[in-house]
């Protein structure tokens, strides 16, 4: 009788099997390609070669069907035993992740960097197999494949795993969907088609293994005549169709067949040398280190070949193999502690590898000013930019603003994003300058050289941040916030008066000396006519009735509610009904990270300026919690503030101040309120000008004095420090 369940009794020996089936059809590969392109004279072949390319021929890249009809069957019993698919995908994307960027970054640098003339863009092509399905780049495929196939488990489970009277169609299903999709792309994309046929076609043998799982578990038996026959056929059959169809698809079907056969075969032998310990024990070894063996033998292959070694030479790939084999022996050690040490250390650490090969640039006279706050830069920094210009010509400023976009693509986007242009302008400049939290910035092994200074996006200390929410509800884990360096790294904070030093001091964690008073660039636009009147003529043109003599603009400018969505409609809706739209023009300006729509007939729901400068034509303001309301006084605008969550934005968020004492002008949880407040102008602007003066120390020229601090600290920055 044969025992299915001797599959699995042998699963790591046939692994090894396969592994070095892998290995010696790789070998037989460059030979064949010699042999082609007449380097090796036929005199050799008929003397000493007619074995490699018959294996080439007649057994080929076999290995591959049996390494992965044994992975569907693993994976059937992880997930089968437990289907928690959090802890499924953590341990899967662990082992095969890990080990792959530590194999895969070195060898995607010195292939595209060293070897060829390409740039960090082409290796993070390759790296993320864009170029396998763009180009049919495909030196670590089956890599991609297995994430794939991992990935998408779950679903092949439920169709050919999980029942039992639906598996075998299904099975049948997947096996001829993925024949059909191969031949229809075949006839109407065969670049794509060319570039995915190595991986797409084995995804059937994987559905058997999957399939196969659940009697391979029970221990499935068959008579001894039947396997043989069944074997013997698949073989000749396999062996037969290796020698006379050209078709790739075709031949990759009938290898499907052919591998369960020779899967059947070698169990047998293998249950026959049972005895032969040391032989058995070896299979096992080498099964063990199948994973690590894959990577570092066709990274060190394609490496070689790159660089013009004779891999058709025995000597050579011997050579290679052992090198391969040292490597995977450090590989399994490394990917163990990697996996120890955790994803978001593991993310930082292939950052920070990244970031060494931006460091190789030269260093430029550039400064870089970095946002994430919005897509384009905002006033402050174009500000500060323009002003750069002026004062030094010669200096090179680069600005980089862009926000984490929503959902999964949006964020790999992201991660992109930082490790290309983000990366080399930061390795390029001499000094960077931020106005929030920056990433990279934090967590990054910068040139000692470099000088960062923090800007902020807000002036004043009023809503807590950073370390001050640490553990709260709008706040970020105290193991997150270790783990990504929160805020550090910063030479230099800017705080927008003395008063505001202690409480930023607690937001940053760090040292009084980092700190300087430095207002930011909005200050000279909300003060100086320059910047005022023609902001107030750009928005009368597009909105000419604000400018009605009968009728006061009312600016409300409200903070955003983090997880809160509904309440951020909720509040404007209520004071858009209590105002008395014959005696005022209501203009709401929604908080940028604000996704929910607004409606109105009456109120203006403006997305074409910004808040500052919406103050240009605003006779009162309302906020709330808001680091707007101190823009609005440096305006000299009349502030009210409408606070219908006081006590539990209060317990959510928190204050550095008690802005009920602190702040100017009236303020009220009830709308109405707020709004009778205004007709009644229950606000003193000698408060607010106060109010003014302690949270923003007086200055003239704010944006010139950032420009001259920055070029100095940059100019400092070449000398060392």
């Amino acid at each position: 009788m044969f025992n299915f369940n001797w599959i699995s009794k042998y699963r790591n020996e046939l692994f090894g099997l396969a592994m070095l089936s892998i290995m010696f059809h790789h070998f037989c590969e460059n030979y064949w390609q010699a042999v082609t392109a007449g380097v090796i004279p036929a005199a050799h072949v008929a003397a000493k070669g007619a074995f490699f390319l018959g294996y080439h021929t007649y057994v080929g890249s076999i290995g591959v069907e049996i390494f992965l009809f044994l992975s569907g069957m693993g994976l059937y019993y992880s997930y089968h035993k437990n289907p928690d698919l959090k802890r499924f995908y953590k341990r899967r994307m662990h082992r095969i992740l890990v080990p792959y960027f530590l194999v895969a970054i070195p060898f995607w640098c010195i292939k595209d960097l060293v070897l060829q003339p390409l740039n960090m863009t082409q290796v993070m092509k390759d790296l993320f197999f864009y170029t396998f399905f763009s180009q049919g780049v495909a030196a670590i495929w089956f890599i991609g494949l297995l994430i794939a196939l991992y990935l998408t488990f779950p679903i092949m489970y439920a169709l050919v795993g999980k029942s039992r009277r639906a598996s075998g169609i299904n099975l049948l299903i997947i096996i001829a969907a993925v024949n059909l999709l191969m031949f229809v792309l075949d006839r109407r994309m065969p670049e794509f088609a060319s570039n995915i046929n190595i991986a797409m076609t084995r995804v059937p043998i994987f559905a058997i293994g999957t399939y196969m799982g659940r009697y391979i578990q029970r221990g499935l038996r068959i008579k001894w005549p039947s396997a043989a026959i069944f074997t013997a056929a698949t073989i000749l059959f396999g062996i037969y169709s290796h020698g006379h169809m050209t078709d790739v698809s075709t031949i990759r079907f009938c290898t499907m067949i052919y591998s369960l056969g020779l899967l059947m075969l070698l169990v047998w032998i293998l249950h026959g040398i049972e005895n032969l310990k040391k032989l058995n024990a070896f299979f096992r070894l080498v099964g063990s280190y199948s994973l690590e063996l894959y990577l570092t033998h066709v990274t060190l292959r394609n490496l070689m070949k790159t660089m013009g070694c004779p891999m058709y030479r025995i000597h050579v790939f011997a050579g290679m193999l052992l090198g391969a084999v040292v490597l995977s022996l450090i590989l399994k050690p490394l990917t163990d502690l990697f996996t120890k040490i955790g994803a978001v250390r593991i993310g930082k650490g292939f950052l920070n590898l990244i970031y060494c090969f931006h460091k190789l640039a030269p260093v430029k006279n550039q400064i870089a000013l970095i946002s994430r706050q919005s897509d384009e830069p905002s006033l402050d920094i174009k500000m500060i930019a323009s002003e750069l210009k002026r004062e030094s010509p010669e200096i090179t400023v680069r600005v980089l603003c862009r926000k984490i976009p929503d959902g999964a693509a949006g964020k790999i986007g992201y991660i992109f994003y930082i490790m290309g242009p983000m990366m080399h302008a930061i390795a390029q400049s001499r000094l960077i300058a931020l106005d929030g939290y920056c990433i990279p910035a934090s967590i990054l092994h910068h040139r000692k050289s470099l000088t960062i200074v923090q800007m902020w996006h807000a002036m004043g200390a009023f809503k807590k941040f950073g370390y001050a929410v640490l553990g709260e509800k709008e706040g970020y884990s105290p193991q997150l916030a270790k783990v990504m360096n929160m805020h550090k790294g910063y030479d230099y904070i800017f705080v927008s008066s003395e008063a505001c030093r202690e409480p930023l001091q607690e937001a940053y964690r760090c040292h009084m000396n980092q700190m300087v008073v430095m207002p930011l660039p909005r200050v000279d636009f909300l003060r100086r006519e320059e910047y005022v009147k023609p902001t107030r003529e750009r928005i009368l043109r597009r909105y000419p009735f604000l400018a009605a003599a009968d009728k006061k603009n009312i600016l409300y400018a409200p903070t955003f509610r983090k997880n809160a969505p509904g309440l951020n409609t909720a509040y404007i809706q209520r004071l858009i009904e209590k105002t008395d739209f014959t005696s005022y023009n209501l203009i709401i300006k929604p908080h940028p990270l604000m996704k929910e729509k607004i409606h109105s007939e009456d109120a203006l729901i403006d997305t074409e300026f910004t808040s500052m400068e919406m103050l240009s034509v605003a006779d009162y303001v309302i906020t709330d919690y808001s680091a707007f309301v101190l823009e609005a006084a440096v305006a000299d605008k009349p502030v009210f503030r409408y606070v219908p969550d006081r006590k539990s934005y209060q317990n959510r968020r928190g204050f550095f101040v008690d802005l009920d004492q602190a702040a100017p002008g009236f303020a009220s949880e009830d709308a109405g309120e707020v709004m009778e407040a205004i007709r009644e102008n229950r606000c003193h602007l000698s408060e607010v000008q106060k109010f003014a003066q302690k949270f923003v120390e007086p200055r003239e020229n704010c944006t010139e004095s950032i420009a001259q601090f920055l070029l100095s600290h940059m100019d400092k920055t070449s000398r060392a420090r």
